[in-house]
């Protein structure tokens, strides 16, 4: 997900705390062990038939480990941190 994702007023409430920061896309220690760990916003449709996968990504060892934390199919949400 990017900025061109938000609507209008979503974008200019989402710059203004967070600049051009990516809205679907945060790097950070959540789990405090300092392994990286990305939280992302996957979206996939248009319109109505918008819908979002809120997935949380930990690097452990050579691999990736995925959870699937919440889906939303009314509104679009954003990470940041």
């Amino acid at each position: 997900m990017t900025l061109s994702d938000l609507t209008a007023d979503d974008k200019g409430f989402f710059g203004k705390d967070h600049g051009n920061h990516s809205p679907g896309l945060v790097n950070f220690d959540f789990y405090n062990d300092k392994k990286s760990t990305l939280a992302l916003v996957l979206t996939s449709g248009e319109g109505a038939n918008q819908k979002a996968e809120l997935v949380v990504a930990r690097k452990l060892g050579d691999s990736w480990r995925t959870t699937r934390l919440d889906s939303a199919g009314s509104s679009i949400p954003v990470v940041w941190r």
